[in-house]
């Protein structure tokens, strides 16, 4: 996948990765043992970003992780379970 390094820089933005643990992780998810909807509780569009916040700022139980995508992406995924 084609990184603009140039935009991460001018925007400051954060690249966060795990190298070496998508092997385990694509077995787990595949076989059952991790659902991926109960690691995400929320997902939104960077639109509702301001949504999003208040909502992480309020650190509800059921606030589990909150997802920002850069599209109204976020809006249409109903679940990640396999």
């Amino acid at each position: 996948m084609p990184i603009d390094v140039d935009s991460l820089v001018l925007r400051d933005l954060a690249l966060i990765g795990s190298p070496g643990v998508w092997p385990e992780v694509i077995t787990l998810v595949a076989t059952g043992q991790i659902l991926p909807s109960t690691l995400v509780s929320h997902r939104y569009s960077i639109a509702q970003a301001a949504q999003a916040f208040a909502l992480a700022d309020a650190a509800a139980e059921t606030t589990h992780r909150i997802v920002l995508h850069p599209s109204d992406f976020a809006t249409e995924i109903t679940s990640y379970d396999c």
